[in-house]
């Protein structure tokens, strides 16, 4: 009856975290193929990148570059830029991250960029 009463448990709790991740925000990193993903409501996508320039050893690492305007992340070996489509959307606060309308943007100061890319 224990045994029984465990895997219910955990098939519970299995359950729940996959719900979790089927949230739209969420956003996790892609071991496999060494990136960001997310989930925009409907398809996991991934971010729109850019070619990969500076040595990195810390994957997963995700940080704005101020001096750039933009935000990268360690894929394990390089630094690789997350670019995007410049909106007509004033923000402030450069460097900061929100998700909305079903995508991921950032602010570079001025304007909301939008970081969505391809549907995995």
């Amino acid at each position: 009856m224990f045994r029984f009463l465990l895997k219910v448990f955990f098939i519970l709790i299995l359950s729940m975290a996959s719900a979790r991740a089927q949230q739209a925000g969420t956003m996790d990193y892609d071991t496999v193929n060494n990136r960001y993903v997310f989930y925009d409501g409907s398809s996991w996508r991934r971010f729109n990148t850019g070619i990969g320039l500076l040595a990195c050893s810390d994957p997963a690492k995700m940080e704005y570059n101020a001096l750039l305007g933009y935000y990268r992340y360690c894929n394990g070996t390089t630094w690789i830029p997350i670019v995007g489509l410049l909106t007509l959307s004033a923000c402030a606060g450069e460097g900061k991250m929100d998700f909305f309308n079903s995508s991921y943007y950032y602010c570079n100061g001025l304007l909301w960029v939008n970081m969505s890319g391809n549907i995995v």
